[in-house]
């Protein structure tokens, strides 16, 4: 949600006072309003105490809109005029490719529209924008068999993002999953960033129980990696039943415009289309999907169907989830997360939870979790794994948590979790193999804070240990660190090399000059890949949403020699008007 707004705080002592101005236009709301439904809540960490204006039970997330109160206005409201807003951006900068021994400097320019459409809706217009330049790539070493799945951070796409996020199961069975759109595989399998030419986005209420929304973006092509030019269209409707549940349709249309000789005939488009059921019981225990979707792909089969269900009760004393998937080997969707194709599911997890009466420890849970996959085609199970899980949270915000996991795995193809070149890779078979993992996380309101986490057991044929270490340092209210750390110990027996370590170092450094004046510094080390980054980037917002950024980027080789890959600066100045 992005509106200009305005926050002032003062300390007094003994006492503080918050005072926030936030715009009528801000919100879209019908003429003669008389109540909004309305929760606000305070996070005090100096006194580890929230407070939140409407009761929350205490097994519930504070921002659970399933609890809100009723604010009443002294008058109807009137409605208010939603102003036009336009935010233009222009772009400097000048980058060397040390591999190529090629530098280019380059002036670009593009922006974005949002237009408010009656009381609930709203168009959003991008052309020609700039994605890139104002955060770096999040980094992680990744030792499993999936692709790893990372938040939208994406201006574009953000507003009402869940009437296009939400199909599917969230992370596992997405058909739309929008940091597809900008992004290609070059000739050489690695991930690049693809430029969007022009997108629009229309989104919200047409009644009220009825959300729509429409995204359609056209990306350029790329003939020097053969990436043609696509035309990407989502369409999503949500119609609300019952008091809090709804059912929800989509369709999903990729397509290849103007496609050129090299693009084959089953990468000319790919369509999805289906439905969801999101069930919400009337007291917040109970809450379940069901959803059915089809794809359409040329030269595809016939079990081109993706379905799943899962059912979840959560109440003060106890948590239980069911779960089930199908995902068809000829389904595709060339937009959306799919972390294992052609595959089933079954999960149950289920665990009580205590609130002890004592001064320290807040909650108590043990769970059981239990999952089973298998090859529709074959019926054939490729994987289960058993864990159970402990954890205590205490009054202070820092929590425990142990777990033991037992797997089973069927390597259907050779595996080489650690993708260094050369490597032999895990050949094709059965592996049972299991381990313990022990994770504690400070209290965050302290000024040093923490996150430890070990892990240790088997891993397939070998041995796996990992550490993982997150340090976070604060001088209020002008400097914040932080250093993530990651160190995979890997032993595997003959042919294979005998121990591997993949190492991630991540230390981060951000000023806070003034309210309106930043620098933010942060440093990727990733062995896996043999690569080290830096980023940093100064961003003064000279006004509400009106930033100018200064972006230095450097790029390095870190393996057999420490080289110079890439080097850029970036001069970025974007504006928002509202009219």
């Amino acid at each position: 949600w992005d509106t200009t707004w305005k926050g002032e705080a003062k300390m007094y002592d003994g006492y503080y006072t918050v005072e926030l101005e936030i715009p009528s236009f801000a919100f879209k709301y019908n003429d003669n309003v008389k109540s909004w439904r309305f929760n606000c809540y305070r996070n005090d960490p100096q006194s580890q105490i929230n407070t939140t204006w409407a009761k929350i039970p205490r097994n519930r997330d504070i921002e659970d809109l399933g609890f809100m109160g009723t604010m009443v206005f002294e008058k109807p409201l009137k409605k208010s005029r939603n102003p036009i807003a336009l935010i233009p951006y222009a772009l400097f900068s000048t980058a060397k490719n040390y591999d190529t021994d090629i530098s280019e400097s380059k002036f670009n320019a593009g922006g974005d529209a949002k237009i408010p459409i009656g009381s609930g809706s709203n168009l959003d217009i991008t052309i020609n924008p700039d994605f890139s330049s104002t955060s770096p790539p999040e980094g992680a070493t990744n030792i499993t068999r999936f692709e790893l799945n990372v938040d939208e951070e994406r201006q574009f796409f953000l507003d009402n993002a869940d009437l296009f996020a939400n199909f599917g199961k969230e992370k596992q069975t997405q058909p739309f999953y929008s940091r597809r759109i900008g992004y290609g595989k070059d000739i050489d399998g690695n991930d690049i960033e693809v430029p969007i030419l022009a997108g629009t986005r229309f989104t919200g209420k047409l009644t009220k129980n009825l959300r729509v929304g429409l995204i359609d973006v056209q990306t350029a092509k790329d003939e020097n990696n053969e990436i043609p030019s696509d035309n990407n269209l989502v369409v999503a409707v949500e119609q609300k039943v019952f008091k809090k549940s709804n059912i929800s349709a989509f369709f999903i249309n990729r397509q290849a415009t103007k496609a050129p000789d090299y693009v084959e005939e089953k990468d000319m488009f790919n369509r999805v289309f289906g439905a969801d059921f999101n069930y919400y019981s009337n007291n917040n225990r109970w809450n379940g999907k069901a959803y059915l979707h089809k794809s359409v792909t040329p030269e595809a089969g016939d079990k081109d169907l993706s379905a799943g269900a899962y059912l979840n009760y959560n109440s003060r004393k106890f948590i239980s989830q069911l779960n089930t998937r199908y995902i068809g080997g000829d389904y595709k969707s060339d937009l959306g997360f799919i972390k294992r194709p052609n595959s089933a599911m079954f999960s149950e997890k289920f665990g009580p939870k205590f609130y002890p009466k004592n001064k320290k420890i807040n909650m108590i849970g043990t769970y059981f979790l239990g999952v089973l996959d298998w090859n529709p085609s074959t019926s054939e199970i490729t994987d289960y794994n058993y864990s159970f899980l402990y954890f205590m949270k205490f009054y202070n915000q820092s929590e425990f948590r142990a777990e033991y996991e037992r797997k089973y795995t069927y390597l259907d193809k050779p595996f080489d979790p650690t993708k260094e070149p050369g490597a032999v890779p895990l050949p094709v078979g059965d592996y049972h193999y299991g381990d313990l993992l022990l994770k504690y996380t400070s209290d965050k309101s302290k000024l040093f804070s923490y996150v430890a986490e070990a892990t240790g057991g088997t891993y397939y044929s070998g041995n796996k240990y990992t550490g993982k270490l997150t340090l976070n340092y604060r001088i209020q209210p002008f400097f914040n660190t932080s250093l993530k750390s990651t160190i995979d110990y890997i032993t595997l027996p003959d042919p294979h090399p005998t121990s591997t370590s993949i190492i991630y170092l991540g230390p981060s450094f951000n000023f806070t000059f003034t309210k309106k004046l930043t620098w933010n510094t942060e440093i990727q080390f990733n062995s896996q890949d043999e690569s080290m980054g830096i980023y940093s980037k100064f961003e003064w917002r000279y006004r509400p949403l009106s930033d100018l950024f200064l972006i230095y980027q450097d790029g390095y080789h870190t393996g057999d020699v420490f080289e110079p890959r890439m080097r850029s600066i970036f001069l970025k100045a974007t504006f928002w008007l509202n009219i």
